[in-house]
């Protein structure tokens, strides 16, 4: 399983730029769940 980074969410964000599912040509940008997760993993 995932290991939970503290301060996001458990469940599945729709609007994170980690999610797999997106059409072509759309652009997705990081959204605070994912600036989180990145500060977490560089600090």
């Amino acid at each position: 399983g995932a290991v939970h980074i503290p301060g996001t969410p458990t469940g599945a964000d729709p609007n994170s730029w980690m999610l797999a599912c997106i059409g072509t040509g759309v652009n997705r940008y990081f959204n605070s769940n994912d600036r989180t997760a990145l500060r977490y993993l560089y600090q």
